[in-house]
């Protein structure tokens, strides 16, 4: 049974159900955790997998003492330190990042050299991460159980794949993860990102209604956070 109250103007009223537990939670609650779990699960690591692409696509013109728009992409710092326009890369927020937008809508690199979508993805999703320096490393005290991994094809219950889970429990892409949003193999918070945008917009995808009820709010967030956590 779920019972609605609150009676304010928020998209986002308090929640409370039952279920083995009784949980009150807002808006600001799930932003709150948003932040909190960012660098927990950041997966993207900017020296192996971002600074790549800058070297093969930017450089050629963003870099130097006399690179355009005196932004430099040949380092993290000199990416994050941005340039004429200001900061390119906002933390968190891939939308509102310049640097995402001008190589996402086409007008850089400029000529016929646009960024494949899996790199502009792989740029948006290392923003949305927190746009750290690098990945974290696993936690190989995190008990089996407590996180969702995809290794080498293989998803395994933990952030160690093999270190401290034995067995994977299934392998990547098999079948859809229930509020996998992103398709990554993984519940993170890029999921709940995605998952409040979804209710913002009133859109529906199976994959988000994590209790079947044909509808996403906020009992969807509340699940998939639960499931990230536990």
């Amino acid at each position: 049974m779920t019972t609605t109250i609150g009676g304010n103007s928020s998209k986002f009223p308090k929640i409370l159900f039952t279920g083995g537990k009784i949980k009150n939670i807002t808006i600001s609650t799930i932003m709150l955790l948003l932040i909190l779990l960012a660098p927990v699960t950041a997966q993207v690591d900017y020296n192996s997998q971002i600074q790549p692409i800058f070297n093969s696509r930017c450089t050629n013109c963003h870099s130097g003492s006399d690179a355009e728009e005196d932004l430099s992409l040949t380092s993290y710092n000199n990416v994050m330190n941005g340039g004429d326009s200001g900061d390119v890369v906002i933390p968190y927020d891939h939308a509102n990042s310049l640097l995402w937008q001008y190589i996402n809508s086409g007008y850089m690199p400029p000529g016929n050299n646009d960024l494949t979508d899996d790199q502009v993805n792989l740029i948006a999703q290392w923003i949305d991460e927190g746009a750290l320096p690098e990945a974290p490393d696993c936690d190989p005290d995190l008990a089996c159980g407590q996180a969702t991994t995809c290794c080498d094809g293989l998803l395994y219950p933990t952030t160690c794949c093999e270190t401290n889970c034995d067995e994977p429990i299934g392998e990547c892409g098999d079948d859809a993860l229930q509020g996998d949003l992103n398709n990554d193999g993984i519940l993170n918070v890029l999921d709940v990102v995605l998952m409040v945008n979804m209710v913002l917009d009133g859109d529906y995808d199976e994959i988000a209604d994590m209790n079947g009820d044909g509808i996403i709010n906020v009992l969807d967030i509340v699940t998939l956070i639960n499931g990230i956590l536990s």
